[in-house]
Formats: C-alpha cells, sequence, structure tokens
C-alpha cells in the first residue's frame, strides 16, 4: 500500500517518455491515496474534473495569490502527473512538501 509519506518524492521528478523530446518539460509525479485530497486543497483546478481521457490546467498559488507554478495534470493508472516548465519543479516541490506532511498517515 502507497502512503502519503512518499507523496512527493524527488527521484520521481525525473523525465518520463511524455515528454522525452522537450528538453523544458519536467514532471512531478504525485501517488498515494489521499493524492487526489490533497492537491484539491493545493491547486485551482478541479481534481474531480481529471480523468484518464482528461487533463487539467491548473496552477499553484502563494497565500497572496501570487503564481507559484502553473502546469498540465495528466492521469496515468492512479498516478497523477504534473507537466510544468523544468525551471518550475524545485520551486512547486518545496510548497508541496510542506503541505504534505498533513496528509501522512
Amino acid at each position: 500500500m502507497t502512503s502519503l509519506q512518499d507523496i512527493i518524492d524527488p527521484n520521481t521528478t525525473e523525465q518520463r517518455h511524455h515528454c522525452k523530446n522537450k528538453q523544458n518539460i519536467g514532471v512531478l509525479r504525485v501517488t498515494g491515496l489521499d493524492s487526489r485530497k490533497f492537491l484539491q486543497g493545493q491547486i485551482t483546478c478541479d481534481i474531480n474534473k481529471l480523468s484518464h481521457d482528461h487533463g487539467l490546467y491548473g496552477a499553484i498559488c502563494s497565500i497572496k495569490g501570487r503564481i507559484i507554478s502553473s502546469f498540465y495534470l495528466v492521469q496515468e493508472n492512479d498516478d497523477i502527473l504534473m507537466l510544468m516548465s523544468k525551471d518550475l519543479i524545485e520551486k512547486t516541490l518545496l510548497h508541496l512538501k510542506k503541505y504534505a506532511v498533513f496528509f501522512q498517515n
């Protein structure tokens, strides 16, 4: 069973086959039983509308409403992939890690 203890793992930020030819695209893989619930509280789009056939554009904002990162969400099996500019990966990861501790089992 996967827990949210590993919801954001820096080892999963590698480029996947989805963007093999796009050198400026990075991917964060979000996994775990409560990954949808976790992201719903962190992103601007409605995660409930995400499906294998329907991706979503969204953003993560600071408390002041400033955009930290923008991305495109893709469902891959039970995982959620966040495709974004490679330059935004580290900043997004740092932001999400602050809140992931509240969702650990």
